[in-house]
């Protein structure tokens, strides 16, 4: 039976393993345990948190009644994708298949940001209109025309706007005669913290060396606020990358993706140190 969390009283941090409890939305302690943007969940000792559409199990062990629980959950709530240790992950992946539920398996690497490059000038614009999280939907959207339905534009539209309103996340993106040229997020901002992805840019202006100028920008623009930086990443070209601004690899965790998902699932894969 799965019960959800209202209090703190009700659970020990100790219940959320590390580091697969880094995922941003599964910091409780940030978005509060009663707020819509956020709700935890247990099934037995197996501890489960929900955001948006996506959920991430933060338990080292899973028996064969929770994996049945949470199945029915991720059905009856129609998420769209799971985050979990490896090997949960791969037990929950087999009981979705026996209740004719398809989802595929990638693997989804966590870094923190620890190499800089100072020379990139700061040219970042910050998103503050409805026309602006619109435009950078449209980017995104386009960007990743080659999986359909993975993004929705109007849908995706709403989560930045909703996140830029509750001021848990910051929105930049790069102009030139008056065009967008492409955007990236931060997630989950503390004072001390933070979760940078969602780079994307518009296809007419990729490979112009616009995707490491909004990467870099950010990342010194949150240097200089003295932010721990995280990032999760499951693309390889992206993998590959980030590699370059980091070589301090947290940890491996398994995601699984609804194959048939037509809404916006999230701008990128991440994950934070709480």
């Amino acid at each position: 039976m799965i019960i959800r969390i209202k209090k703190e009283s009700d659970f020990n941090k100790s219940d959320l393993v590390m580091p697969y409890s880094l995922f941003p939305y599964a910091n409780y302690s940030f978005y509060g345990l009663n707020k819509k943007i956020f709700s935890l969940y247990k099934t037995g000792n197996c501890f489960f948190s929900k955001y948006d559409d996506s959920i991430q199990i933060c338990s080292e062990t899973i028996n064969d009644d929770q994996l049945n629980d949470i199945s029915d959950f991720i059905q009856s709530k129609k998420i769209r994708m799971v985050t979990a240790k490896p090997e949960i992950a791969s037990k929950l992946a087999n009981t979705l298949d026996n209740n004719n539920l398809s989802y595929r398996k990638e693997d989804g690497y966590i870094f923190e940001i620890n190499i800089f490059d100072q020379n990139n000038p700061d040219v970042l614009i910050t998103a503050k209109h409805k026309e602006d999280f619109r435009q950078m939907a449209h980017i995104v959207c386009l960007a990743n025309s080659n999986k359909p339905n993975f993004y929705k534009e109007k849908q995706l539209y709403r989560q930045y706007y909703k996140r830029a309103s509750s001021h848990y996340c910051r929105n930049f993106f790069l102009k030139e005669n008056n065009s967008m040229l492409g955007c990236i997020s931060t997630y989950c901002e503390t004072k001390d913290y933070c979760v940078i992805g969602g780079l994307a840019v518009h296809p007419n202006f990729q490979k112009r060396g616009y995707g490491r100028k909004l990467f870099v920008g950010a990342l010194n623009k949150l240097a200089s606020e003295s932010k721990k930086i995280f990032l999760f990443c499951y693309n390889e070209k992206l993998f590959k990358f980030y590699c370059q601004y980091s070589n301090k690899q947290i940890a491996i965790s398994k995601i699984l993706i609804n194959r048939q998902s037509k809404s916006f699932c999230e701008i990128i894969k991440k994950q934070l140190f709480h």
